[in-house]
């Protein structure tokens, strides 16, 4: 929520009732559009307003909740939601295209897959590299779709490429997250950074494969 949105909707409206959802953890648009979990914080500390700590985690397996939970501990920041499915895979290491493939091509499922990254730039290297590879793939911008739309490409029998940003909101049972996360490089966007990784981790229900980039000549 952003100081825009907060202030139109309790300052200009003034709502006798309202109802709002929202997670610090995934506030990833503070650079973008000056989105801050500051003011979801001041309205639950409001003398009239009730709040409910959901904690129950039935998206993500115990292991990548767990991992996803330690993104946001060099932060001090921490989250005490329960995983309510044991198990979930996790692998760390270089990107290799033949690996990527052969983890993709274990199932003709292809609708169960997604590959995410930080920048555009990044979006486009890894479609080229599928498409080469001859791994049906989709990119689309949710802000720009309907639900329906929505729907029906994520139930399309393809991988789905996207930015981290564009991902929010979704959930895929194998999840690749590819790329630099620049944002824990940059001055005062370390935390905002560890939000973004904690939101790339959650995108994945079962499987998570977290991948840094190694130097390719650029065929794009």
């Amino acid at each position: 929520m952003s100081y825009d949105e907060y202030s139109f909707i309790f300052e200009m409206i003034q709502p006798d009732h309202f109802f709002v959802v929202g997670d610090p953890f995934q506030c990833i648009y503070e650079s973008l559009k000056g989105a801050s979990s500051y003011y979801m914080s001041t309205l639950s500390r409001n003398s009239d307003v009730t709040t409910y700590h959901l904690n129950e985690n039935f998206r993500n397996k115990a292991n990548i909740l767990q991992y996803a939970q330690g993104a946001l501990k060099p932060l001090h920041m921490r989250d005490d939601s329960r995983a309510m499915n044991i198990g979930g895979e996790i692998y760390e290491g270089k990107y290799d295209l033949d690996r990527l493939v052969n983890w993709i091509d274990t199932t003709d499922d292809y609708r169960d897959w997604a590959v995410l990254c930080f920048t555009n730039e990044e979006v486009q290297f890894i479609m080229s590299e599928l498409k080469d590879s001859f791994i049906p793939v989709v990119n689309f911008n949710q802000r720009q779709k309907t639900k329906k739309e929505i729907d029906d490409l994520m139930n399309q029998n393809k991988v789905k490429v996207l930015t981290v940003w564009g991902a929010k909101g979704l959930g895929f049972p194998n999840v690749v997250i590819y790329g630099v996360n620049w944002m824990l490089k940059r001055s005062g966007s370390k935390e905002e950074g560890a939000r973004l990784n904690y939101v790339a981790y959650t995108r994945a229900m079962n499987t998570l494969k977290v991948l840094s980039p190694v130097y390719r000549k650029r065929r794009y």
